[in-house]
């Protein structure tokens, strides 16, 4: 991935699960469309990089596994965005953020993109995600609008580029939304980011994936 200096389309997702794919802890996300996404479908350019934009809102901790939950920000899951943004980080967290703005680190590209076609088959990937088995339920289950009953979760596995040093950019009021994807208006510089994982593992996790989800569970 050879990002152009100046990028400026970001994805929405929560601050933990960016901390996660920035740590190489896991390269997956499943996903459905927000609510002011078109068709409230998640759709993702292909072999073209983004920034992984953290956010805190619904995120929380029920839906993480033990070992993830020290990520959380305490107290700012069911917060107003407003209130959640001005507050910044507090004193000690391990990813602290200027009040009003957002910490950028990491860059990312969608290598492979699959449906999950059944619950079982998402349940599968457990155990390569931050995610609780009932999170994963949850994304599976989750609006049962006459519009969007159809709309089933895709896992993406991406390919994570990390910044030397972390940059913050303005959370701005433009930037809010029950959407996917955002257009930075003052974009950082992209160019120094590297790889988390090399392309043999991203190749063995594509791999799984694609066995996993199309294996039969009753099998």
């Amino acid at each position: 991935m050879t990002p152009p200096p100046r990028l400026a389309l970001a994805l929405k997702e929560w601050d933990v699960v960016v901390a996660a794919l920035e740590q190489g802890r896991q390269a997956l996300l499943v996903r459905r469309g927000g609510l002011d996404d078109p068709g409230h479908r998640f759709s993702a350019p292909r072999s073209a990089p983004f920034w992984l934009y953290p956010t805190l809102f619904h995120e929380r901790g029920v839906f993480l596994k033990p070992e993830y939950r020290d990520l959380l920000v305490p107290g700012m899951h069911r917060a107003p965005r407003a209130v959640a943004v001005a507050a910044g980080r507090p004193e000690g967290h391990p990813r602290p953020v200027s009040p009003g703005m957002v910490s950028l680190g990491a860059l990312a590209e969608v290598v492979e993109v699959i449906e999950a076609a059944s619950l079982e088959r998402l349940h599968a990937l457990e155990e390569r995600t931050v995610w609780t088995g009932n999170y994963l339920s949850l994304r599976f289950k989750q609006r049962q609008l006459s519009e969007a009953a159809s709309v089933r979760p895709v896992v993406a596995v991406l390919r994570v580029s990390v910044l030397p040093e972390r940059v913050e950019v303005p959370d701005l009021r433009e930037y809010g939304g029950c959407r996917s994807w955002v257009e930075l208006r003052d974009p950082p510089d992209a160019s120094a980011a590297l790889p988390v994982w090399d392309d043999r593992r991203l190749d063995r996790e594509v791999e799984a994936v694609r066995r996993l989800l199309a294996a039969d569970p009753a099998g």
